[in-house]
């Protein structure tokens, strides 16, 4: 067999191997890497979920996601520009699989085929009391690239993103 044969052969069974590593990856969730915040907000639910929906006004006070376009409805498309403080900007584009106004939305991004690095973001509001709202957040990065994802970035920019969120809901609520 000639030298050129031996070169193909061994560039498609490189490629072989990288699409079952990449297969295996979405098949098992796995590396994965996960960061969840809970903070109570004083405010109503009502109020936090619109503040959680109106991506407009994310620029002006979210520093995790900078800002997201697109219609929240289920299948949609969303554009995120993750920015984590310390880290590099990311911009995705996500498809909404669950949307429960006004409990929970769920986005997943994946960047060019599952298992490679899939993100999938969610945010629950929960009333906790009368005018005290919980929230949840989740972020869940899989696949191959995961051990190169900054999460000491990810975990501050998800942090940030919820005292932001409950610094503008409270102060909406002082505003007769």
């Amino acid at each position: 067999m000639s030298w050129t044969r031996w070169v193909l052969l061994g560039a498609l069974l490189a490629l072989v191997l990288a699409a079952l590593a990449v297969a295996a990856s979405a098949a098992l969730d796995a590396p994965s890497k996960s960061f969840t915040t809970t903070t109570l907000v004083d405010a109503r639910r009502e109020d936090v979920w619109n503040i959680v929906m109106d991506f407009e006004s994310y620029p002006r006070w979210n520093p995790y996601m900078r800002s997201v376009t697109g219609q929240a409805e289920l299948g949609e498309t969303l554009h995120v520009r993750l920015a984590p403080p310390g880290g590099d900007e990311d911009a995705v584009s996500a498809r909404v699989f669950v949307l429960k106004p006004p409990r929970k939305l769920r986005w997943q991004s994946r960047m060019l085929a599952p298992g490679l690095r899939d993100i999938e973001y969610e945010v629950i509001v929960a009333p906790a009391a009368p005018n005290l709202t919980q929230v949840i957040q989740r972020i869940r990065y899989e696949g191959l690239l995961v051990p190169f994802v900054d999460g000491g970035a990810i975990r501050s920019g998800l942090e940030s993103m919820a005292r932001a969120l409950a610094r503008r809901a409270e102060e909406d609520e002082q505003v007769p």
